[in-house]
């Protein structure tokens, strides 16, 4: 991975998942909550930020590449 791509990785989740998901247990992040979550996002950033940030989501749910 680049700098580059880890400085908006790191970025994303330090601004945007950590706040929201850090004190939810995995449990709880169901389907509908990341959808709600996605919702709130889209109100205050561009389409291309909410689909990175959900990616990088996705990757660190799933343990990274």
């Amino acid at each position: 991975m680049s700098e580059g791509t880890w400085a908006k990785y790191n970025s994303h989740l330090e601004n945007h998942i950590l706040p929201r998901f850090t004190d939810v247990a995995l449990g709880e992040v169901t389907r509908i909550v990341v959808k709600g979550w996605v919702k709130k996002l889209r109100r205050t950033l561009a389409e291309s930020t909410v689909r990175d940030v959900v990616a990088v989501l996705d990757d660190h749910g799933r343990g990274g590449r």
